[in-house]
This record gives structure tokens, C-alpha cells and sequence, in this order.
């Protein structure tokens, strides 16, 4: 059987369906990948930063309230936002009713990616691609967050799907052409109102009609089709662009930090360091969220898949790969970080290709070489799914520091708050009853203890909480700043008075000082604090 499995037009006969074994491992694989999803969701972590952030605008809004600028420098598509509001408004505000469309995006996604994959693959090729995603658990947490991450992912697949019907049926006999287009034509409108990529996936259909369109050799017939769609998705594009995304791409902070901390900006491919990063981030692409060790035979199977398609299929090419050249055009020009978790979208994309350049090893001379290179790429996703459903990835677990501080504090307690923790203790303050009372949020590119000496004096004399939490989002210099300020401000904090409570929940650290009291081994905690900020010292 071929590698590509041709789309043949409506007047084919229908495809034949699949075996029963082929159908029982299919959908085995499904169940696999769906439980991994809901065994997630169900584990009720702690809603980390940008959860929280996203949350307070879901919940403190009106439905009307979420047509304007977010604040905590959030951003989400306007569909997804109404999505949330109406699963809190009927589930309540907890973290499963705004997990429940995201986790139920990421497993509807499966069985529509197999359907996907058996339009464009082989049979045999189809199942190692519905393998390699379900297995895809890495940082797995994303598939079932409150944020828009699962639903960019559900609708690629989905408009790849209208497009692979509209191009079976059209574009090469108007009228007939033009009544299978209205669904597509639909579908790219709203998917743009629900999903920021999906305009990047919309590029790939275009560009692959067009493809097609050339190869009829036919210049009349289906050019209407694709001025359509043009004018279609493009208005719906700008009416969103001039609606929401020009306040999110205006936003400092984002632009800020997506290009100065994450580097997640497409730097000009003009010297040896701007290579590094376009090789870096191509390999980045099978480590998240496949959870590939071995990146670099994935890569290699990638670029033997893109081979095999452009010899064969070169609209199919066109479809695949055009999002993530367009994706990596935005990132260049400063509006779309090109990002593993904003590249969920991509990920059917990478995978199809991916299984075509294994299904083409898998068979003839090179069949042994195939299935060892997928034996070994399927090693690590295995394992990871594995441990996944055994005891999934914890988060930053700030929900336990809450329960605790709502278990010891007093009345007239003050608290000092980490940055990144301010969002997940707003969030939680009703539920705990700790609403109403003095919060200090510290600054975040504190250096030194005399800087935690002059920030914390204010509270000498007075009770005080104070909560830290890691950023829990990959971000190594946010990571440091953590792992270093955590300490320096307890060897602070520690010096002025006599530390009543302390837990450590996964990612959190929380304490209760009461700087009223006198330090317990003040000296000793003096010294080893001064010799400690002596040795960091390159002088």
C-alpha cells in the first residue's frame, strides 16, 4: 500500500473499511490517549499561574466583559473565553468546570486525528500517527488546562478535515464545488473566533487549494473557490484582529517577555547564534509534548516524511507544512511566539508528517530499519504515559499552602507574596475565607539581602505570611530567581523574628513569622546569611 492515501474524487468508490484488528488497535490506542487525558483531569491539581490569571478574568467578568482587553496580561480567543464562562456559570467556579471543554477538546481531537490520518496516510502509516499522539504526554498538563492550548489543537484537526472533504469534492467541477465549499468556508470563519493559530491553519488550506488548483491545469474551474475562502477568511481575520488580537500584540509585558525571557521570538536567520535558535526550536518540536528523547531520529523521520509527501503529494505538503512557516513568519515579526505549548496546533501537523517518513521505512528494503526506529521513537512517550496514569505531573500545588494558612492564621495577619503567586491566592481567597485582608506583593528582581532587608523591614513588629511559589512554566531565568530569592528572604525573614509555621507544598513555600518576637539563632542565621551573599560575590 502507498505511503500518502490518495483523496479520490466523489465519484470514486468509497474507501473500504478497516480490518477489525486494525480498527481494535485504533481505537485501543484512542481509549489509551483519552485516558491519559482524563486521569489528569481528574487528579485536581492546584490551578497554576496563568490559570489563575485566566480564571479571575472568567469569573469576575460578564459575558460581555470578555469582549474587552484581559488583565494579567492574559490573553484568549473571544470564543474560547464564552466557552469557560458558560461551563462555570453551569458547574460552578472550580477547577473542573474550567478544565472540562479543555479536556474534552484534547479527547475529541483523538478519534477525528485517526480519520485525518487515514485520509492522508496509508493504513499502516495512520496508526503509528494516532500512536505517536496518543502517546504524546508530555507536559501533559497542557491537554487538560484552563487555558485555549487543547481547542487550538481539536480545531486544526478539524479544518484539516473539512479541507481534505472540500478538496475531494471541489475545485475541480463547479457548481457542485461550490455547495462542498460552504462548509470549509464556514468552519475557517468561526475556528478564527475560537483559536488565534487558526488562521495559520487556514494559510496551509489556501496555499494547498492553490497547489491543486495549478495542478488541475483547469484556470477557471475552482479559482472562484479560492478568491471565496480568501475573502472570507480574511475579512473574519481582520474584524478579529482589529477587535482583540491588536490590544494582545500591543501588550508590553507579553512582547516583553515572550522575546527578552522565553526567546520565543524568530530571530533574522542572518549569523551562527540566529541558526542555533532555528535548530534548537525544530528540535524543541518533537521533545514537547511528545516526549521525545530521541529528537533527532524524530527529526530525522520528519524530514524523510516531508521527502516522501512532496514527491507524491505536494498540495498535501503545502497543507501541512504552511502553518508552521506562517506560525515562524508571525514569531519573526513579533506577533505569535513560536513556542511549544502555543504550537499545540501544530502538532497534527508534525505527526503526520512524521508517521509518512516512518510508514515509508516500514516497508521493503528498509522495513527492519522502520520498525526499530519506531520501536525506539515509542519507547520514552510509553514510559511517560505510563507514569502519567499511574501519578500524574503535579503542579504548583498553591491550593495546599492556602488550606494551611487558612488552618493557622489570626486575624490582623499581613502577607507578602511572591509575584507569581499573587494570581493563585486571589483565586483562592474566597474559597478559604481569607478575603479582605493586607497583601504585599514583593518586587520580583529582588538581588541581594539588603534589598529583602529594606523591602521586608516594613514589617517589623508585625505577624506576617509570606508565599512563595515557582513559576512552573520552563522559564529558567524565573526558575533561578526562585530557587535563589526563596531562600535569601527566609535568611532575611529569619534575622528579624521567630518563624511560628512553615510548609512546602509541591512548587510553594509558605511560612508564618512573627517579627515581634526575637529571632531564634539570630546571629548564627546573620552570619550564615552575610557568608552566603560573600561567596556569591565576584569580588
Amino acid at each position: 500500500m502507498s505511503v500518502l492515501q490518495e483523496v479520490e474524487p466523489a465519484r470514486s468508490t468509497a474507501r473500504p473499511a478497516d480490518p477489525w484488528p486494525v480498527r481494535l488497535i485504533a481505537w485501543g490506542l484512542i481509549l489509551v490517549g483519552a485516558a491519559v487525558r482524563l486521569r489528569v483531569y481528574l487528579a485536581d491539581r492546584s490551578l497554576w499561574r496563568d490559570e489563575a490569571s485566566l480564571a479571575l478574568n472568567i469569573i469576575h467578568r460578564s459575558f460581555g466583559g470578555l469582549f474587552r482587553p484581559l488583565d494579567y496580561d492574559q490573553g484568549a480567543p473571544i470564543g474560547f473565553l464564552i466557552i469557560q464562562k458558560l461551563a462555570v456559570t453551569l458547574f460552578g467556579n472550580n477547577e473542573f468546570a474550567l478544565r472540562f471543554w479543555p479536556t474534552l477538546a484534547s479527547i475529541l481531537a483523538l478519534p477525528l486525528f485517526y480519520r485525518l490520518s487515514r485520509l492522508l496516510l496509508s493504513r499502516r502509516g495512520a496508526l503509528i500517527a494516532l500512536a505517536v499522539l496518543a502517546l504524546a504526554t508530555g507536559r501533559a498538563f497542557y491537554w487538560a488546562d484552563n487555558k485555549q492550548y487543547s481547542t487550538d489543537f481539536l480545531l486544526s484537526v478539524g479544518l484539516l478535515l473539512f479541507a481534505a472533504g472540500a478538496f475531494k469534492d471541489s475545485i475541480n467541477a463547479p457548481p457542485a464545488g461550490m455547495r462542498n465549499i460552504f462548509p470549509l468556508a464556514v468552519a475557517g470563519i468561526l475556528a478564527i473566533w475560537f483559536s488565534h493559530p487558526a488562521i495559520f491553519v487556514l494559510s496551509g488550506i489556501g496555499l494547498a487549494a492553490v497547489v491543486r488548483w495549478f495542478a488541475e491545469k483547469k484556470p477557471r474551474h475552482g479559482a472562484r473557490e479560492i478568491v471565496l475562502l480568501a475573502a472570507v477568511w480574511g475579512g473574519s481575520f481582520l474584524a478579529n484582529y482589529l477587535f482583540s488580537l491588536r490590544d494582545l500584540t500591543g501588550s508590553e509585558y507579553l512582547q516583553s517577555y515572550w522575546w527578552k525571557i522565553a526567546d520565543a521570538f524568530a530571530p533574522l536567520p542572518t549569523s551562527f547564534a540566529s541558526l542555533i535558535w532555528y535548530k534548537r526550536n525544530f528540535l524543541e518540536m518533537f521533545q514537547h509534548p511528545f516526549e521525545q528523547e530521541l529528537e533527532g531520529l524524530a527529526a530525522l523521520a520528519f524530514l524523510l516524511g516531508v521527502v516522501v509527501i512532496y514527491r507524491r503529494r505536494r498540495a498535501v505538503l503545502a497543507l501541512l507544512l504552511t502553518p508552521i512557516f506562517a506560525a515562524l513568519v508571525a514569531s519573526a515579526l513579533h506577533q505569535y511566539p513560536f513556542n511549544y505549548r502555543l504550537l499545540l496546533f501544530s502538532v497534527p501537523l508534525t505527526t503526520i508528517v512524521l508517521a509518512a517518513g516512518l510508514d515509508f521505512l516500514c516497508q521493503g528494503q528498509y522495513r527492519l530499519i522502520g520498525i526499530l526506529a519506531v520501536a525506539l521513537l515509542l519507547i520514552s512517550p510509553i514510559t511517560q504515559t505510563l507514569n502519567t496514569l499511574i501519578s500524574p505531573p503535579p503542579g504548583c500545588e498553591i491550593r495546599d499552602s492556602m488550606q494551611f494558612i487558612a488552618a493557622h492564621r489570626q486575624p490582623g495577619d499581613l502577607f507578602y507574596l511572591y509575584p507569581t503567586a499573587q494570581y493563585g491566592f486571589a483565586y483562592y481567597q474566597p474559597r478559604f475565607g481569607i478575603g479582605g485582608v493586607p497583601v504585599t506583593i514583593g518586587t520580583r528582581h529582588v538581588p541581594t539581602l539588603d534589598d529583602y532587608a529594606r523591602e521586608l523591614g516594613q514589617f517589623a513588629g508585625k505577624r506576617i505570611w509570606v508565599l512563595f511559589e515557582d513559576p512552573f512554566n520552563g522559564d529558567p531565568v524565573r526558575e533561578i530567581q526562585f530557587i535563589t530569592q526563596q531562600p535569601t528572604a527566609m535568611d532575611v525573614l529569619d534575622s528579624m523574628g521567630r518563624c511560628l509555621f512553615r510548609d512546602e507544598p509541591f512548587n510553594e513555600y509558605v511560612a508564618c513569622y512573627d517579627l515581634s518576637q526575637p529571632p531564634a539563632q539570630a546571629g548564627q542565621w546573620w552570619r550564615a546569611a552575610n557568608d552566603k551573599l560573600l561567596q556569591q560575590s565576584p569580588f
